[in-house]
Order: C-alpha cells, then structure tokens, then sequence
C-alpha cells in the first residue's frame, strides 16, 4: 500500500489483515509534476521479496527489498513516474520478466514532455535501457499543454498506446522506442481499454463529453462516442476504470461527474443502456470489474 503523503510503502499480510512492515521515507513531500500531488504512484512486486516503490516528489523508481528492509537501486527519472507496466506475458521471451515501462508524467511549468521509459533489472540495479519523450514526435507539440499518467501495451506486445492531457493518443514501439504515430483523442486523454476480438481500442478522455473509439489493426480514430453531458478541466468527466465483457460484445465505464453508469455496444458503438447511480449524486472514479456474474463494483 503506497503512502498519500510520504513516500512510504506498508506491507500487509491479507490472510490476517495486518501490517507486517512500513518502508520508505517518513517524511511529508509535495511533488509538483503533472499527476498532482501525490507522494508515491502504484507500488508493484517483482518477487516475493523485492517491490518497486515510485517516489513523485523525488522523481525516483526504487527498488526495496521487503526481508532486509534496504533500498537496493534507484533510478532517476525525467518527471515523477506514475505507474509500471509490462507487455501481455504471453507475448514475452525468456528474460523479459525483469524489463519493465515506465510513465513519465512530464511538467508543464517547466516544458517537460511526458514520456515512456525502459529499463531493466539487473541482479540488484535498475538501469535504463530507452527512453522517448512524446513531444518528440511533432516539433508543434508544446510540452506545457501535454502530460500523461497511464499506458497500456496493444495486445500483439510491441505497441504502446499512452494519452497525454492535450488530446492525443501516442503510439510506441517497444523495440525501437519510437512515437510511430499520433491519434486525435479528447482533452485529458488517460487511459486506453483494447477489445482485442473486435481491433478496437477504447480512449478515456478525462476532460470531454466523448469516448474516442480507436480502429487498433492500423492504429487510427474511427468515432467518438458521447457519454457525459458536460467536461471541464476542473473534474473528471469519465472514470479512470473501464471493462469489456467476456463476449466482447459490451464496453462497460462510468460518466462520473454525471453519477452515470453506461454500457457502450461494441459492434454499433454507441451507449447501449445507463443506470443512474444515487439520482446522479454518486462521482463514480474507479472500481472494479468482477466477470463472474455477481455484477460490477465500482
């Protein structure tokens, strides 16, 4: 569990709800990149002893080991990073295990773009193998409007989808570490949700009206679809968690300003059905997708 605060991790034992171990910094920071203000990002496990912590304020990735309580690597990052992430595990080859993405948030105070970085595990030290900064692609991109905080790898394992705040969604080799194209999405694009049976990709745009429906065979826009009745820079307008059924015949996310949960046909790709959740008093962020017939948790 990643600390709100400081950069600290606590280790919880689930099978008798109890932290076992604290690490880290106790100590408040206040970090000033583009994903607020936040002391750490998503915490990850690499094996049963050592995780990653990502300290915001510090723009660090660091490796910690849980049975020494001793940070073994860090590595200095261009912005603070938000999450890691991997490709699908069964695109990977042996030894891909322990090479890891990174999201770079970027700074817009200071002209920083946001950008994807590689690096690799190494017995106890992390060292970067890549890097590519978005604005990189177009000399028009101006890296005061752009910032990113999530990614999510195609499902052939080689492509990187990434949004960044102007309305853009990015795509990456993984190989050659290069932007290969741009797609018009809406402001505040984040994340990207793939329905691999129908080659499609499904964009969040945090700031808009519309969900931006991305044809993923040859990596261009094929519709926006509206789904909120308003947007503005000062909320969120969709939620950070979205779903495809296991049929894929459905797309299931949330207007939350709206209070709105909604159901996107996949084949006429437009909004199916909503449920008003609390007469629409409810912000619906973020939840959880159980595919078990017990419903959606959210």
């Amino acid at each position: 569990m990643s600390g709100g605060d400081k950069p600290m991790t606590s280790i919880i034992r689930v099978d008798h709800d109890k932290v076992v171990k604290v690490m880290g910094y106790d100590e408040l920071t206040t970090p000033r990149d583009f994903g607020g203000s936040l002391a750490t990002g998503h915490p990850l496990w690499l094996d049963n002893s050592r995780f990653f912590m990502l300290d915001r304020a510090y723009r660090q990735i660091q490796l910690w080991n849980k049975s020494g309580g001793n940070l073994l690597s860090t590595l200095s990052t261009t912005t603070s990073v938000h999450h890691l992430f991997q490709p699908p595990s069964d695109t990977m080859s042996d030894g891909d295990e322990n090479i890891f993405y990174a999201v770079a948030e970027g700074n817009q105070d200071e002209k920083i773009s946001p950008s994807i970085i590689r690096f690799e595990v190494r017995n106890r030290r992390l060292v970067k193998t890549g890097e590519v900064e978005l604005s990189s692609h177009h000399w028009q991109l101006d890296p005061s409007t752009m910032g990113s905080h999530h990614a999510d790898f195609h499902p052939d394992g080689v492509h990187i989808y990434i949004g960044s705040a102007e309305g853009h969604v990015f795509v990456i080799n993984k190989d050659t570490m290069k932007v290969i194209t741009m797609i018009d999405a809406g402001p505040g694009a984040g994340h990207t949700t793939f329905a691999p049976m129908r080659d499609l990709a499904i964009v969040t745009n945090h700031n808009a009206t519309y969900m931006t429906v991305i044809d993923t065979k040859d990596h261009t826009w094929k519709k926006n679809v509206e789904v909120a009745s308003s947007a503005d820079p000062s909320y969120k307008s969709q939620a950070h968690t979205s779903g495809v059924s296991l049929d894929m015949k459905y797309f299931y996310s949330a207007a939350s300003h709206d209070g709105v949960f909604f159901e996107i046909d996949l084949e006429t790709l437009e909004v199916s059905r909503t449920l008003e959740l609390d007469n629409g008093d409810a912000n619906i962020l973020m939840g959880s997708f159980i595919w078990n017939g017990d419903g959606v948790n959210m």
